[in-house]
Order: C-alpha cells, then sequence, then structure tokens
C-alpha cells in the first residue's frame, strides 16, 4: 500500500514514516536489540497493531492491511 502511515514506539520515543511506491517503510537509527510497539493505518483498511517487535541488525517485517 502507498502512503500508509507507519508508527514505531519504543517507550517514550516515536517516529512516523510513510509507506513508498513499494509499500515500505524504513527506519534508521534505531537501538539495536530493542523491542518496538509497530502500527499501521491507511485510508480504506482496517489500523493494524503489531505487538512488542523486536529489532536486531536488519529488521523485516510483513504486515498483510485488510479492507
Amino acid at each position: 500500500i502507498v502512503g500508509a502511515d507507519v508508527e514505531l514506539t519504543n517507550g517514550g520515543s516515536t517516529w512516523n514514516r510513510q509507506t513508498g511506491w513499494c509499500g515500505q517503510a524504513y527506519f534508521g537509527g534505531l537501538s539495536i536489540s530493542s523491542d518496538y510497539e509497530l502500527e499501521l493505518s491507511a485510508t480504506d483498511f482496517a489500523t493494524q497493531n503489531i505487538g512488542s517487535t523486536t529489532v536486531s541488525g536488519v529488521t523485516v517485517q510483513e504486515v498483510i492491511m485488510t479492507p
């Protein structure tokens, strides 16, 4: 989904991105081996809340959005 809002939260810090033309969002400079909460939202799709996600090196989280 192009232009989906992606929010990554760790403690009191929050990072926001929008997905690009390939449906991906990139976050750089995160604390390695930390747990983050992940939320995705897009027009006409149900918001997806992903519980604790561990970031360790290059981490990929695939999320399927439903209308």
